[in-house]
């Protein structure tokens, strides 16, 4: 998976997601020092040189997940950012880097200013890489809505009933669906 898009530098970020400001620039190294981890900061030209400033390869060959800037101030601009860091954790393996580990402890409370669209889709890619479990490890479950106690399931529809589904973005038809679930089937 590619993604094309200009050089750019961002402002500061007022609203725990998007920069308030953005601007173009002329370098990849400027480019990059936008980017949330080393592993996201790789490019490569038409001649298929690639580009690594702040040790991504190594990282990938080590699993091992650290951010460009420090972790807390990349967690504070976007807190999005913390919940990606424990999915590459859940999906790939990847060990979290102290600095991680430590922005992520102090900073659990951000995970309320991520939009329960964005969560969704995260927690999605989680359950499907049998990651849940993770969330438990941090003490996440109040931020996620998770139950105090989680049966492993294998379909993602237990999966939701299991949790208090009505802050996430659902239809009518869909939170039926679970609201029967939790009527017919033994869920904790």
């Amino acid at each position: 998976h590619f993604e094309i898009t200009p050089y750019r530098k961002e402002a500061a970020y007022s609203d725990y997601r998007h920069p308030d400001q953005i601007f173009p620039c002329s370098t990849i190294q400027e480019d990059s020092q936008r980017r949330d981890f080393t592993i996201n900061a790789l490019y490569f030209d038409n001649k298929n040189k690639i580009y690594d400033f702040y040790g991504g390869i190594q990282d990938l060959k080590e699993k091992q997940l650290k951010t460009i800037k420090t972790a807390e101030i990349s967690f504070q601009e976007d807190p999005l950012r913390m919940l990606r860091a424990l999915r590459f954790q859940a999906v790939y393996h990847f060990n979290l880097s102290p600095e991680i580990q430590e922005a992520i402890t102090k900073n659990k409370f951000l995970f309320d200013k991520i939009s329960f669209y964005r969560k969704k889709q995260e927690l999605e890619k989680i359950f499907y890489a049998h990651g849940i479990s993770i969330l438990y490890q941090w003490n996440l479950e109040k931020y996620f809505h998770l139950p105090k106690e989680y049966q492993e399931v294998e379909d993602i529809t237990l999966f939701w009933a299991q949790l208090d589904y009505e802050y996430y973005p659902f239809s009518k038809k869909e939170k039926k669906r679970f609201k029967d679930i939790q009527k017919t089937h033994t869920l904790k």
